[in-house]
């Protein structure tokens, strides 16, 4: 009587697993872009914890509820920090999100620190998608945590992309203002 029980557990956990082996570093890198403050990897370890205590409870998709639930996770912590320290500034360094970067190029590094800030600038939708993106989840996978179509995510990326450009930003290139005499800055 206990095989079917025992079996059904098995693929419930052999099915979190799976998510879990899927999704946890984008979910972490995702965890970080939103709050360098906060401990990215402890974030998606509660998330998950409470996910395969809730696995079989969870309706719809797993990965937008993981979203959710990292995204409002991150939020909490900020404010608590910022609660904690109110008239403290966190440390730029920490609330820079470039890329790791080598210190011998800081041009490049001056152009990721210069993208997040637009990027942080951008409507939140857009915004997430963006840092979804830039965390390793596909168009599908964005859409599912979005709760949203693929054709959606597809359109706030392009939406991003043509504010970003407007603002100045070109990938690749560094922006240069010349002074009165001509010299490049």
């Amino acid at each position: 009587m206990n095989d079917g029980y025992d079996e059904d557990r098995r693929d419930h956990e052999q099915a979190f697993e799976d998510f879990y082996r899927s999704h946890a570093d984008n979910l972490i890198n995702f965890a970080y872009r939103m709050g360098p403050t906060v401990d990215s990897k402890d974030v998606v370890q509660e998330v998950m914890t409470k996910m395969l205590a809730r696995w079989s409870c969870i309706e719809g998709s797993p990965l937008a509820y993981a979203y959710v639930s990292v995204r409002n996770s991150v939020k909490d912590r900020i404010a608590e920090q910022r609660r904690q320290q109110p008239s403290a500034e966190f440390p730029e360094e920490q609330l820079q999100r470039a890329l790791v970067v080598s210190m011998g190029d800081i041009d490049t590094r001056q152009r990721l620190v210069e993208l997040w800030d637009r990027i942080d600038r951008l409507p939140e939708r857009l915004r997430e998608a963006v840092m979804l993106k830039v965390c390793g989840f596909d168009i599908g996978q964005s859409a599912e945590a979005m709760n949203c179509s693929r054709t959606t995510v597809s359109a706030y990326l392009s939406r991003a992309k043509q504010l970003l450009r407007e603002s100045g930003y070109r990938a690749g290139h560094q922006s240069r203002r010349r002074h009165d005499d001509g010299d490049d800055v």
